[in-house]
Order: structure tokens, then C-alpha cells, then sequence
């Protein structure tokens, strides 16, 4: 009786180290199944384009288009309120053929009078890298079957801008326009008064209720400007991104107080800029298959200050929107 009670314990632990040493053997492998067969989804990383490329080129309006057909057409509002008005004696040709200019004639207008519009565009408001507050930036070409017209230097061709606070300190300031397809502002030769009748090859600008008049010495890229109050404190700022590279951003300053943006170029960051004041940075990258990312930060420019920007996925919707709101 003995002896057969120890054969049934000695049993009953033989069959407890086996089933111990399966489940052992059971755990390990269902670990080696977590740790080997199953691996975590890759994450594919986004390739972005070069800041070259105008990331946000669908989402610019066509230039309002006239044919001047007859006299009385040289007097028109745009879509946008620009008064044109003008005669076709106001135009020669740009090779400096002296044939005469005759009608029909064709005018292409382009307005950028909102923020949304120089970012839109990629159009800054500096010269020779310094800001200019702006009142808003026309582009206005003309061309006689093809060939490119200019104005002739007797023209009293004039544009009325529309504004909400005309500033009689504004000038006019010509486009030079820039590889990149920025545009560097030069200051016109302006005639001091304005009385009815422009000087020759000089530039004339009025400040009326809601309106700007220009009587431009010539026609391309014109910019309502002035030159803002010098700040003592000039200081530079340093845009940095690990992933991508700063070179594959594109990224605005936009000096809200002053209303004056500028293009951030990391070939050589921007200096002499006004410690102190408030600026809104919006930084967009474009992926390979069109996916909009975004940076945007608003702060008071520090000395010598460094922003890492870090791009979070967006959409066109929600960046126009806050463009919109500049």
C-alpha cells in the first residue's frame, strides 16, 4: 500500500515538471513571436520640394485682362477697384520702334493688395534689404501684338489704388525683378508737388479719401511705399530645421505693425531687422504628392534669435484661412 501511494506521488510530479517545463517552453516562444514576428508598421517619411518651386502657386488669382479696343476703353475699373485711365498716345514700343502705337492694345493687370496675396505670389516689400511698409503692389503690362509697350516719357497714364488709410507719406517704388521671382523695390524719382500735370520721367503719387492716385513714370512692377521709422536696435534672426532641410521651407516674416513681409533666405539669413517688433512666421513645405505642411509662430523679435521650425501636417484650406486673417 505504501510502495503504490509513492508510485502515484512520483507520478503526479513527473506530470507537474512537464506540463511546467511546456508552459516554459510556451512563453518563451510566444515572446520570441512578440519581439521577432511582429514588427511595428514602418513609417514612410515624407520627401518635401525645393522652397524653389512655388508651394502655394495653384492658389494664385489670374491677372485681370483688358483688350483696349476703342479710346473710351482706356477708362476702366478692374474687379478689384483699380481705376486705369489712360489714352493709347501714352504708349511706345519697348524695342524703341517709332512706329505708332495703334489700337487694339492689351493689358494685363495684377493686384496684390492683401498679405495673403504677396505671400500667395512670393513678393516681398524690401529694398536692397530693408523693409518698406506698403500699401498694396499692382503689376500692370501692356503689349500690340505681342511687342511689349512702355509708356512714353510726355504719358499722363494714371491708376487709382483703393485703400482703407490712404498715407501722404507714400511713394512709388519700381520692381526689379529677382531670380528667385522676389522682387527688390527701388524708389522712383519723385516730382515733389502734383498739381494736374506730371513731369517728364518723374513719378507722381496723391493720397486721396480711399484712394491712392499714381501717375507712374513707367509701367512692370510699382509698389505703394515708404521707408518706416529707423529703430535703434537692428538685430538678425536664424531659422533652423533638423527634418527637412531649412533650404526645402519656404518661410515669411511678416512685420504686422509695419505691415511689411519678408522672404526668409537661409543663403544669407536677413539682418538689419527691428528688435522688438511683433512678427507672425509662417513657414509651408510641399511634399513630393502635394501634402501641405506648416509652421507658424508669432512673437517680438529678440537679438540675434534662433527658431527651430518643426512642420506639423496641415491643408491649403486652413492656411489660406489664416492667411486670411493678416
Amino acid at each position: 500500500m505504501m510502495q503504490l501511494l509513492l508510485h502515484t506521488c512520483q507520478k503526479a510530479l513527473r506530470t507537474i515538471v512537464i506540463l511546467s517545463i511546456f508552459s516554459s517552453c510556451s512563453k518563451e516562444r510566444y515572446e520570441v513571436i512578440i519581439k521577432e514576428d511582429v514588427q511595428p508598421p514602418v513609417v514612410e517619411k515624407a520627401i518635401f520640394k525645393p522652397s524653389t518651386e512655388n508651394p502655394l502657386s495653384t492658389k494664385i488669382e489670374a491677372p485681370f485682362q483688358k483688350t483696349i479696343n476703342n479710346p473710351n476703353d482706356l477708362n476702366f475699373t478692374t474687379t478689384k477697384g483699380t481705376i486705369v485711365k489712360g489714352s493709347v498716345s501714352d504708349f511706345v514700343f519697348e524695342s524703341g520702334s517709332w512706329d505708332r502705337v495703334e489700337l487694339p492694345i492689351n493689358l494685363q493687370i495684377k493686384e496684390l493688395y492683401t498679405i495673403k496675396d504677396m505671400i500667395l505670389n512670393g513678393k516681398s516689400t524690401t529694398s536692397n534689404g530693408k523693409l518698406l511698409t506698403t500699401g498694396g503692389q499692382i503689376e500692370i503690362r501692356a503689349t500690340k501684338d505681342g511687342k511689349k509697350l512702355q509708356l512714353a516719357s510726355y504719358s499722363q497714364f494714371s491708376i487709382k489704388v483703393p485703400t482703407n488709410n490712404p498715407d501722404p507719406e507714400m511713394k512709388i517704388f519700381f520692381g526689379e525683378e529677382l531670380a528667385s521671382g522676389d522682387v527688390n523695390w527701388q524708389l522712383a524719382t519723385m516730382q515733389d508737388k502734383f498739381v494736374g500735370l506730371k513731369d517728364s520721367s518723374k513719378s507722381a503719387l496723391v493720397a486721396l479719401e480711399q484712394l491712392y492716385q499714381l501717375l507712374p513714370s513707367k509701367i512692370g512692377w510699382i509698389n505703394i511705399d515708404k521707408f518706416p521709422r529707423e529703430s535703434t536696435n537692428l538685430t538678425t534672426i536664424t531659422l533652423t530645421s533638423e527634418y527637412p532641410a531649412i533650404e526645402n521651407i519656404i518661410c515669411y516674416l511678416y512685420f504686422d505693425r509695419l505691415k511689411s513681409i519678408l522672404q526668409y533666405s537661409s543663403n544669407g539669413k536677413p539682418s538689419n531687422l527691428p528688435e522688438g517688433e511683433h512678427i507672425n512666421l509662417i513657414c509651408i513645405g510641399i511634399t513630393e504628392k502635394n501634402e501641405v505642411y506648416t509652421f507658424i509662430k508669432e512673437f517680438n523679435l529678440e537679438a540675434n534669435q534662433v527658431i527651430q521650425v518643426k512642420l506639423e501636417k496641415s491643408s491649403l484650406e486652413e492656411l489660406m484661412k489664416y492667411l486670411s486673417g493678416l
